[in-house]
């Protein structure tokens, strides 16, 4: 059921963003692939191999991103207020694909938040060490490390700024008048 939930919140997500994209077809999966997979990985695989996380990148992160991910969570409570009843079909589209995408937005916080306490908890047990399991070197988990918090990042900052329009779109059309 977990994995089904967050299969479902994936998948509506991206469905929504590939219907909002201009164009049809392959052609708007590769606007939302290059947009939200491609870019992501591409400037968090650049900013990761050139200043790598660091502790104090990290601990004021957690912060930051429970803020951003209870903006979501209230964004959600405050959309449930929507009523069907006395809107037109538009209103209701753009609520329900912002209802989906807040979801999402909440998804990736939740995973980010997870993998900056992964990036800290691996941070500190490879300290003193050259060789992380006696295998790889401790700069190269370091890099990868990294690479992948930069590009989460990347991608939430992404989510946000698809959240802020959306909200922007829910404002222009009066969908809590």
């Amino acid at each position: 059921m977990l994995i089904g939930n967050i299969r479902s919140i994936v998948t509506e997500n991206y469905a929504s963003l590939v219907h909002e994209a201009k164009g049809t077809g392959k052609y708007a999966k590769s606007k939302v692939f290059l947009i939200f997979l491609l870019l992501p990985s591409v400037l968090g695989g650049f900013i990761g191999y050139t200043v790598p996380v660091w502790q104090g990148f990290i601990s004021p992160m957690f912060p930051a991103l429970g803020v951003l991910t209870g903006f979501s969570i209230n964004m959600l409570v405050l959309l449930t207020g929507h009523s069907e009843e006395d809107s037109y079909n538009l209103k209701t589209e753009v609520v329900e694909q912002t209802q989906d995408f807040t979801l999402y937005s909440i998804l990736n916080g939740v995973v980010l938040i997870a993998a900056l306490i992964a990036a800290m908890v691996i941070m500190r047990g490879v300290l003193g060490s050259n060789r992380v399991f006696g295998l790889v070197p401790v700069e190269v988990v370091m890099v990868g490390i990294s690479i992948l918090i930069y590009s989460l990042l990347v991608h939430y900052i992404l989510v946000l700024v698809v959240m802020t329009h959306r909200l922007h779109s829910l404002v222009n059309i009066k969908a809590f008048d």
